[in-house]
Order: C-alpha cells, then structure tokens, then sequence
C-alpha cells in the first residue's frame, strides 16, 4: 500500500485520495482507510522531547485536575478571611453557618438536618442563617472589600 501510494503521489503531484490508492490496488476504500489508520506511528508520551533535555510530554502538559499555585494561594487567603470573619459570629451562628454551607470539607446540611442537631425548627434555623449572613454582609462592606479582592 505504501508503495502504491507513494507511486501516486509522484504521478500525481499531490497526495492520492483513499479512492485513487484503492481503486490502484484493487481494494475498497475502508480497507485502505483501516490499513493506513494501522500503520500510524504511534509516540510514546515517556518518549524524551529531544536529545539534549530529559523533558517528556508529561512534564509539559499542564494537568487540569490540579489547581494552579495561584488558585491555592487565593483560596487560602479566602479562607484565612473567612475564618476571621466568622469568629465576629456567636457560638451558635458559627455552627450552624459551618453546617450549612460545608466549611469544614463536609458535605453542606439541610435546614431540616440542622435544626435537629441544634434543637430548634429549621425556620429557625433559616432564621439565624440569614442573621448571621447579614452580618458577615457588613463586615464585607466595613472593610470596604471589593468580590475581586475576596475571590
């Protein structure tokens, strides 16, 4: 096949169609597609990018799934703010904020399951959530913070 291709190429001039190479060589056009797609070289992503440098394509893609050193660094600025934050809050508000929003690398609580925890009804609940959100709203605005400098 790759004879034949390359004796068409030179006829040619240009590079053959699947057609062109098939009807040459008596075959049909998905045979010599899967030959061609079967002789593909094929890299190795271990293989060295060059002689003089033992840098492989794994040392030059970026992986998505990691955060970047900037991303960390700002989420632990959010985070030590947060924290700061947060001890403006009474014993309780603090909870039920922590439960109910997941801060501490757990899953986020229902109102419902909150409530029960604390001994109250999740009005309530909601009630002192959307107290205590209203106060961490005006130590955002007392610290004249901008959304930009926070995220």
């Amino acid at each position: 096949m790759l004879w034949v291709s390359n004796q068409l190429r030179a006829d040619l001039c240009r590079e053959p169609s699947l057609n062109e190479v098939a009807e040459a060589m008596g075959e049909k056009e998905k045979r010599i597609h899967d030959w061609q797609c079967a002789n593909r070289h094929v890299d190795s992503a271990d293989k060295s990018l060059s002689y003089d440098m033992d840098m492989t394509l794994y040392d030059v893609i970026e992986d998505t799934h990691i955060p970047t050193p900037d991303d960390v660094l700002n989420m632990h600025v959010r985070d030590g703010l947060l924290r700061d934050w947060m001890t403006n809050l009474a014993d309780r508000e603090h909870k039920i904020i922590t439960l109910r929003f997941g801060l501490d690398d757990d899953d986020p609580w229902t109102l419902e399951a909150i409530g029960e925890e604390v001994g109250v009804t999740r009005e309530r609940i909601r009630q002192i959530q959307v107290s205590a959100l209203h106060k961490l709203r005006c130590l955002f605005f007392l610290k004249q913070l901008t959304l930009e400098e926070v995220l």
